[in-house]
C-alpha cells in the first residue's frame, strides 16, 4: 500500500517512464515485408572495412580487414550455385574503401587505407590510386590517381561518371564532392555537401543520396540529396537518429540502412513514397562496417564486425520479399 510519503516517488518514477516511452517512440517501428532468407553462404574469409558490388550476375567482395590483416583478394560469389570462387593477390590490400561497377566489365576501387612503407616502417595511409578490376579476365591494373586521398569516402556510377564524396583527408572529413568521367579519365570538382563528413550513399533516378556519416567525434543525422543532373544539393529532413559505419541499399523503392557504429541492431527504412524513416525488424544479425549489395530481388549483407579487435564476421545476411 503506497503512503503519502511513497506517492511523490511513485509519481516521479511513472513520469520518468512515460517521458522514456515517448522518447522511444519518435521513431516509428513497422513491421517489414523483408524475411530472412535461410542461407548457409559464408564467406571464406571474414572481414571487415570492405567493398560490394555486383554486375548482375555475381557479387564481389573485395579486400578489407581480416585477422590476417589487410586483404588484397576478392571473393566471388555465385548466388545461384552458392559457390565461392576467390581471386587472390589482386588488387591494393585496403579496407574503408568504395567501389562501382560500370555496367559493363569494369569494376573501380577508390579511396580507403593501405599499408606503405615509410623509412622502413609500414604505416597505413590513405589511398590515392584507382584500381579497376576486368571482370572477364580478373585481372586489375591501376588506372591512376584520385585529386586527394580519401578514406571512407563513397561512390555512385551514373551515366558514364562515377561521382564520389565525402571522407576523411588527413586530420577530418570533408565535404569535397568530384567527377571522374571514366571516357576522357578526367576528374572535376562539383558542388561540395552541405556537410563535411565521412557517409554512405545510394542512387535514385537521377539522384544521389548521402545517409547519416561522421565527423571529428560526432555521428550525423544529416539526410542530403544530390542532383546528378544539374549538380545542386538539397537537405532533407533529418534521420531519427545518427549513423555511422552503416550499409545502405535502394530496395522495393525504399533505402535500407543496416547497422551503425554504436547501435549495432538498427535498421532504418526510408520510403520514397510517403518520404518518411522508420525502422524495422528483418531478423538481421548485429554488425557494423559491413556492406550490402541488391541482386535478384534480395538484399546482401555481407562480412562487418562487432569490436574495434579480433571481430572479423564471415556471414552473408539475404533478406527479399
Amino acid at each position: 500500500m503506497f503512503t503519502k510519503d511513497t506517492q511523490p516517488f511513485f509519481s516521479l518514477v511513472v513520469l520518468i517512464l512515460l517521458l522514456s516511452v515517448a522518447g522511444c517512440s519518435s521513431i516509428p517501428i513497422k513491421q517489414s515485408l523483408l524475411t530472412n532468407k535461410a542461407s548457409s553462404l559464408k564467406l571464406n574469409t571474414g572481414r571487415y572495412g570492405h567493398a560490394v558490388v555486383n554486375n548482375g550476375s555475381h557479387i564481389f567482395v573485395l579486400g578489407g580487414s581480416s585477422k590476417q590483416g589487410l586483404l588484397s583478394n576478392i571473393e566471388i560469389i555465385h548466388p545461384q550455385t552458392e559457390a565461392i570462387e576467390q581471386v587472390s593477390n589482386t588488387i591494393i590490400p585496403r579496407r574503408y574503401h568504395t567501389a562501382v561497377w560500370d555496367g559493363k566489365d569494369s569494376i573501380y576501387i577508390m579511396g580507403g587505407m593501405s599499408p606503405i612503407m615509410i623509412k622502413g616502417k609500414r604505416r597505413l595511409m590513405r589511398e590515392r590510386r584507382i584500381e579497376v578490376f576486368d571482370i572477364p579476365s580478373r585481372q586489375t591494373r591501376i588506372l591512376g590517381k584520385m585529386p586527394g586521398p580519401r578514406r571512407f569516402g563513397s561512390a555512385q556510377y551514373y551515366d558514364g561518371k562515377i561521382f564520389f564524396v565525402g571522407g576523411s583527408h588527413r586530420s577530418s572529413a570533408t565535404s569535397t564532392a568530384g567527377i571522374y568521367d571514366v571516357t576522357s579519365d578526367k576528374w572535376k570538382l562539383t558542388a561540395s555537401m552541405p556537410t563535411a563528413k565521412d557517409t554512405k550513399t545510394v542512387q535514385y533516378g537521377q539522384y544521389l543520396y548521402t545517409i547519416g556519416g561522421y565527423y571529428d567525434t560526432s555521428t550525423l543525422d544529416v539526410f542530403e540529396r544530390y542532383d546528378m543532373s544539374t549538380g545542386k544539393w538539397q537537405s532533407l529532413p533529418s534521420l531519427p537518429q545518427g549513423l555511422s559505419a552503416n550499409s545502405v541499399v535502394v530496395f522495393d523503392d525504399k533505402i535500407f540502412s543496416f547497422g551503425d557504429y554504436t547501435k549495432l541492431d538498427t535498421t532504418l527504412v526510408y520510403d520514397f513514397k510517403t518520404e518518411a524513416w522508420h525502422q524495422t525488424k528483418v531478423g538481421y544479425l548485429p554488425s557494423r562496417h559491413n556492406a550490402a549489395t541488391v541482386l535478384n530481388n534480395q538484399i546482401y549483407v555481407i562480412g562487418g564486425n562487432i569490436a574495434s579487435s579480433f571481430s572479423h564476421l564471415d556471414t552473408i545476411q539475404v533478406f527479399g520479399l
